[in-house]
């Protein structure tokens, strides 16, 4: 199998973040304690931190085999709408993306192997996917309130842009799959070599975001038919965040895996992770989704009382015995200082989970269990809230690679 490549599609951001000793009464003045600016957005925040842990894993693989050869980290691509590629935060927000080597900053997130055998490795996000306003000069603005005496966040957006397309994003998806290489590069004679291709969705426009899917696995269809070569393994998972916005449960029909918030799991009015796992199951027949496809599997996070998560179909033992769950982490002696993009560090560990270490996509290691990969999810988003930012989070995650093997 060729490296994987995951491209997420969603919304891309500028955080203003004004941290408060607590949140101010209406028509009144408060002194904030701290001011933080940076790129925001679900998707390429979930794509920063698995950009760490890609360089986290890439490092550790190189020291296993002392050779950086036949190594496949999976690449990274973001589609999401921006201004003009004339507009000043522009850079600001390319540059987010950056990786240290060496304790430098290296260009649009280039990445040195670390021994003296291998070749510098690139592990770059492709943003020429993008799609650039040229009538805009500022992206999506989110001006959030921190309050530090509870660790809640409230957020306030701002988007002229207008959103993606169905059009645009089909010709996106083209340019993706017709880069796919009829599996040239086949070991045997009639042997075809497999491309992962997964799509993540933020779920913002659910009704774009179902045509877009749809759309994608069309494609997939076609090519189990043999009328193009069959070198695609489609992946699909969508995050169903917001509660009470219309169309995201559709979403959930046609998804691979499904990523579900405490928010939108209460809007529907279910009272638990695993609430929600049983009944999302019961909602969702197979007749939507194609037998031929691998498993489905549903996530539920719920704050600071963890994790569930749920393959189907289910194991021999039932429900129960496929659902999993895992309290969520707590660093000793550490307090919440930064809430803002846990959900997004969270799905970034799931997803890592799936690309690196599931069956048959690691060329190194033993697959995870889903329990494994809900653990490392967990501990992921229980390291960033103890912290501001998400820089470093690959770093102490080396330790959990290398064990995990």
């Amino acid at each position: 199998m060729k490296k994987p490549r995951l491209i997420a599609v969603g919304a891309c951001a500028i955080d203003t973040i004004l941290q408060v000793p607590h949140f101010p009464q209406q028509d009144s003045k408060l002194r904030s304690t701290g001011l933080t600016k940076r790129r925001g957005g679900n998707s390429p925040n979930s794509l920063e931190v698995l950009q760490q842990l890609l360089h986290a894993e890439h490092a550790r693989r190189i020291r296993i085999r002392e050779s950086a050869e036949n190594i496949a980290v999976p690449e990274l691509a973001l589609i999401a709408t921006l201004p003009s590629r004339t507009s000043h935060q522009i850079p600001f927000i390319l540059s987010s993306f950056r990786l240290p080597t060496g304790g430098s900053e290296a260009g649009s997130s280039a990445v040195c192997a670390s021994t003296a055998e291998s070749q510098p490795q690139k592990l770059d996000i492709d943003f020429s996917h993008c799609i650039y306003r040229e009538a805009h000069t500022e992206p999506i603005s989110s001006y959030i309130i921190s309050d530090q005496s509870t660790g809640s966040r409230t957020i306030v957006n701002h988007n002229d842009l207008e959103e993606m397309t169905l059009d645009e994003f089909k010709a996106r998806a083209d340019e993706i799959l017709r880069s796919i290489s009829p599996g040239m590069h086949a070991q045997q004679e009639n042997e075809v070599e497999v491309e992962q291709i997964w799509f993540h969705f933020e779920g913002r426009i659910p009704s774009t975001t179902l045509e877009c899917i749809r759309y994608l696995r069309r494609h997939a269809a076609v090519a189990r038919k043999g009328t193009v070569p069959a070198t695609v393994m489609l992946k699909i998972s969508v995050e169903l965040e917001k509660p009470y916005r219309e169309g995201l449960q559709d979403l959930a029909y046609e998804a691979d895996l499904i990523f579900y918030s405490r928010s939108w799991a209460e809007g529907e009015g279910y009272t638990s992770a695993t609430d929600c796992l049983r009944k999302q199951a019961a909602v969702l027949s197979f007749t939507n989704y194609d037998p031929a496809l691998p498993k489905r599997t549903l996530v539920c996070t719920w704050g600071d009382q963890g994790a569930c998560a749920l393959s189907l179909p289910c194991s021999a033992e039932g429900l129960e015995g496929s659902l999993v769950s895992s309290p969520a982490f707590r660093s000793d002696g550490s307090r919440v200082v930064d809430t803002v993009g846990a959900g997004d560090t969270f799905i970034a560990g799931i997803l890592f989970g799936f690309l690196c270490r599931d069956d048959g996509v690691s060329d190194a290691d033993a697959p995870w269990s889903l329990q494994q990969k809900l653990d490392f999810a967990n501990g992921l988003a229980g390291r960033k809230v103890v912290q501001q930012g998400f820089g470093g989070l690959g770093e102490q995650m080396e330790r959990i690679l290398a064990e995990w093997r």
